[in-house]
């Protein structure tokens, strides 16, 4: 009987240990004051999602030499030319409301859809703006666009604002 108190004991204590062993090799970083490694880990990767949220929804400050403008909208173009699988960068500014369809050689564009119709035939839309967040947006003019294109044309709610002759 003696024997058996006893056993219960060592095996009580056996387990106690273990069990405390077991807590402090799942818990390292638990120090008094310290949040748990989980929640660590938690805020790092909170921390830098919102770093890269705030980093990707930043409006491009001044695309290409082009400065921001709330009130008169304007395009402007880079210097690289068409042709030979190149494209060409664009940079639109003007007020944050309205929306904006940034065509090559097209004299009428409308929206339509998700899309904008362009005349006359051979014109191209490239892009359509529901509104310029910080008034400054841009993009790129496919390198699909034939080299004898001319211009690239701005329009806000279906009337040409801007054009810019295409880089030879």
């Amino acid at each position: 009987m003696r024997s058996e108190r006893r056993y219960e004991l060592l095996e009580k204590s056996r387990h106690e240990r273990h069990r405390t062993v077991r807590r402090a090799l799942r818990d390292t970083t638990q120090l008094p004051g310290m949040p748990s490694r989980r929640v660590l880990i938690g805020l790092l990767v909170a921390g830098v999602g919102l770093t890269l949220l705030v980093t990707l929804n930043q409006p491009v400050a001044k695309p290409l030499g082009l400065a921001k403008s709330c009130t008169t909208p304007a395009v402007a173009l880079s210097s690289v030319t068409t042709g030979a699988g190149s494209s060409v960068r664009y940079a639109v500014t003007g007020p944050a409301a309205g929306t904006y369809i940034i065509t090559v050689d097209a004299k009428t564009a409308r929206v339509q859809g998700d899309g904008a119709v362009v005349t006359p035939t051979g014109a191209v839309a490239v892009a359509v703006h529901q509104g310029l967040k910080g008034c400054l947006a841009g993009g790129t003019v496919p390198s699909t666009v034939s080299t004898d294109a001319q211009e690239v044309e701005l329009f806000r709610d279906g009337r040409q604002v801007a054009a810019k002759k295409l880089p030879n």
